[in-house]
């Protein structure tokens, strides 16, 4: 009884800083990119953003002439460098929120393939509720560069 105490105790203590930060979200959203290797790319993505470390784990589709494939999945841990209010990106938004590029590494798996993914978000903008992101440049790795591509837009819904 006593050891149960405590450990509600202290989950309490802990959790309850993390609950009230704002920044303690869950999201979804959408990108389209192109790829080197000529293939346009549909992307659903989760976010989980408890820390300016955030995970995120997406799945594609290749869009072509011949139909729709599944182009696999990517899990990431993304790291906001900075957030500055000098927004270069201000002209693209009404309500323009701060300018946060983001790195991010980790996995890619197509089939039974498993790669080194990385991607760089120079052109993020924050908002209360969502992530915009233009020109995602991210690669798959396997003795040198495998893959590359450029992600148009990425719009992640926060809640």
């Amino acid at each position: 009884m006593k050891k149960t105490l405590i450990i509600a105790v202290l989950l309490v203590l802990i959790l309850t800083p993390a609950l009230a930060a704002r920044s303690f979200v869950f999201g979804a959203g959408y990108s389209f990119s192109g790829t080197s290797e000529a293939k346009t790319q549909a992307e659903i993505n989760l976010v989980y953003r408890p820390l300016p470390l955030f995970v995120r784990l997406q799945g594609g589709l290749d869009i072509s002439k011949d139909g729709l494939s599944w182009s696999g999945l990517k899990a990431t841990a993304n790291l906001e460098l900075f957030k500055s209010m000098k927004n270069p990106l201000s002209f693209t938004m009404a309500n323009a929120g701060p300018w946060s590029p983001a790195i991010a590494g980790g996995i890619s798996i197509e089939g039974s393939h498993v790669c080194p993914y990385g991607e760089i978000s120079l052109f993020r903008v924050l908002d209360k509720d969502y992530i915009y992101e233009w020109f995602v440049l991210s690669a798959t790795f396997e003795n040198g560069i495998r893959e590359w591509s450029i992600s148009f837009l990425r719009m992640t819904a926060l809640f």
